[in-house]
């Protein structure tokens, strides 16, 4: 395994360390078996991450839910550990929903979310009594009419339009989720749960939000109906790098005339479950937002998709060939396209530098300047935009390792494009004789942690 001569280089641990410490000559067999690009997950490092996700936050406030967001990654083993640790399922469509029952998460254990729903996934919500997320008071209407002709009630989140972002299109403002509540008690509702979700990733906007869910449930209390529940929604980022700085990004070289500015925090002081429990901690010392959901006993949802996934997964890519840049460098042609990992849908590259895997033991000198490009026609067709530096060069049949792919990377943006099959995944579990594979799409793998 050959690092870079970076200070990008990705945050190892978990099970993405243990199988990359060790699984050097185990990798090119798996690519030879499986196909370039490949998927490797780590469904024991989920329940490990759920149980650890659940236990931290707990300790700010015992009365607190993690929901998986089944849109972070389609990783079945993965969900299916989700599940037998006791997660909820966030989803957002049909297919999603049907996904998460065959992976173990019963009705009741679902949120279906979006900005409206179409008519099959409201039936099988309320069918099935998954809590629904109401983001309009037209669709509140169409759902109390879905509930009575199926003669059942299921739980119902009005989604709250935080202050913050007004002009978002997902939730409802004060007065409408007012009027709401009005309607949800005039239909027989004695409690109900409030939602909302902030873009970026900051934290005391998400104490503020919080706060603010309080008061309007404090308003709905006066109405006489409660809300026993607060989705706090996701936003939890993922520790990459040690550190990284769009001034250390930007420094050397860079395929396009102007390096593409990264959006993500890859090197957050305070991530994952540690950002969620500062922010259920910080509401908690307001001491009318303590007094309100200790008294009412209010549960706290989150929705940490990323977050549950760290170290859960890594990517790996053959080299096709190594050829020469006019004007310097190189360009290393990976068997697969930038659609494989989807930082590229947001315009930047996905920071960590990848792991080089050589399949020859041969002496090879240092390389300058590597650019990383896919498969395809397009000129376009970019993995990534900075140049690589390896201590040894890539040659043809090396494998590039990108490692902690598994939330959001592996799936938001694939596609099938020139008719090549979407990446397969393999589950990989320990074994006290090694490492045992499965293929992900037949998994029936009920993984808890110890």
């Amino acid at each position: 395994m050959i690092l870079s001569n970076s200070e990008e280089n990705p945050v190892l641990s978990g099970a993405t360390a243990d199988f990359l410490s060790g699984g050097d000559e185990q990798i090119p067999d798996l690519v030879n078996c499986f196909g370039s690009p490949l998927h490797i997950v780590f469904p024991e490092q989920a329940a490990e991450n759920a149980a650890y996700w659940k236990r931290e936050v707990s300790k700010a406030y015992q009365n607190t839910k993690v929901l998986y967001a089944f849109k972070a990654c389609k990783s079945i083993s993965l969900a299916q550990s989700f599940a037998s640790e006791g997660a909820g399922a966030d989803v957002s469509s049909v297919e999603e929903f049907v996904s998460a029952m065959r992976c173990g998460f019963a009705g009741s254990e679902i949120s279906v979310t979006g900005p409206d729903k179409p008519s099959d996934l409201l039936d099988l919500a309320i069918i099935h009594r998954a809590a629904i997320h109401i983001d309009s008071e037209t669709e509140l209407g169409r759902v109390v009419k879905l509930q009575a002709k199926y003669g059942r009630k299921t739980g119902l989140f009005i989604r709250l339009l935080p202050p913050l972002q007004c002009g978002s299109r997902f939730g409802l403002d004060r007065q409408a989720a007012l009027r709401c509540f009005g309607v949800l008690k005039a239909n027989g509702y004695a409690d109900f749960g409030l939602a909302f979700h902030l873009s970026g990733y900051s934290l005391s906007d998400r104490v503020d939000v919080l706060k603010y869910a309080v008061e309007v449930a404090r308003e709905a209390a006066d109405m006489g109906i409660m809300a026993r529940a607060i989705d706090i929604g996701g936003g939890f980022p993922v520790q990459y790098l040690t550190s990284h700085s769009v001034t250390t990004y930007s420094k050397g070289s860079h395929l396009s005339e102007h390096a593409q500015i990264d959006t993500y925090p890859y090197a957050a002081d305070l991530a994952s479950y540690s950002q969620a429990h500062d922010i259920v901690e910080n509401a908690m010392h307001h001491p009318a937002c303590r007094d309100f959901i200790e008294r009412h006993k209010v549960e706290i949802r989150l929705q940490p998709g990323r977050s549950l996934l760290d170290q859960c997964g890594i990517t790996l890519m053959r080299v096709i060939s190594v050829k020469p840049k006019i004007g310097g460098g190189t360009y290393a042609v990976l068997e697969g396209m930038s659609f494989s990992i989807s930082e590229r849908w947001f315009g930047s590259d996905f920071a960590p530098v990848p792991l080089l895997i050589p399949v020859s033991k041969a002496a090879r000198p240092a390389t300058d300047d590597c650019y990383l490009v896919g498969q395809s026609c397009l000129e376009s067709d970019v993995i990534r935009n900075k140049a690589v530096c390896w201590n040894q060069s890539p040659l043809s049949g090396d494998i590039v390792c990108f490692a902690n792919t598994a939330g959001y990377q592996m799936d938001s943006n694939e596609s099938s494009f020139h008719q090549k099959l979407l990446p397969e995944k393999v589950a990989i579990l320990r074994q006290t004789s090694g490492w045992k594979y499965y293929r992900d799409s037949n998994c029936n793998i009920r993984v808890r942690s110890v």
